[in-house]
């Protein structure tokens, strides 16, 4: 997350995919799914 914000119970996050985990296959998960016009978020 970014400097400043914090997640609180019941946050949601909308997002066609979500990556957890920030390695080698969740980068390149990321970097596919980029390439291909698909929107994710890295948590």
């Amino acid at each position: 997350m970014s400097e400043g914000l914090k997640a609180v119970e019941g946050d949601t996050i909308e997002t066609p995919v979500l990556i957890v985990g920030g390695g080698p296959c969740g980068l390149m998960l990321a970097n596919e799914l980029g390439r291909r016009g698909v929107e994710a978020t890295e948590r």
